[in-house]
């Protein structure tokens, strides 16, 4: 099971709790990479919330595919943390990442080119 404490800012609103006291919105990134139901009144922004969340996830997954660190790290819910992690953990071979290490699937499909189509 992940477990993370880390909290993703999405805005300011309001809450049912204490109407009329603005508050920070936020979701737990743990929750962020599962499922999502998000509900609230007409015109608030939960269909372009979704649309952003599958935009980043685009985004994310052509940074990996091309290996593309710096942009993994800038397309990360929290990209400090992504760059201190892999500064921390940095491989002998900078075309893998710190969890596959000469394993990497992702390097071995872009060797054999098996996957150009996916662009």
């Amino acid at each position: 099971m992940f477990r993370n404490n880390q909290k993703t800012y999405l805005g300011h609103g309001y809450s049912l709790e204490t109407p009329g006291r603005v508050k920070k919105i936020t979701i737990k990134d743990a929750d962020r990479k599962g499922h999502l139901f998000g509900f609230g009144s007409t015109r608030i922004g939960k269909t372009r919330l979704i649309e952003l969340m599958m935009e980043q996830d685009i985004r994310m997954a052509r940074c990996r595919k091309k290996l593309d660190w710096e942009g993994q790290i800038n397309t990360a819910l929290d990209p400090e943390r992504a760059r201190s992690m892999r500064n921390s953990r940095k491989p002998e071979d900078e075309d893998v990442c710190t969890m596959c290490g000469e394993f990497c699937a992702i390097k071995v499909l872009n060797q054999e080119k098996s996957w150009e189509f996916y662009e």
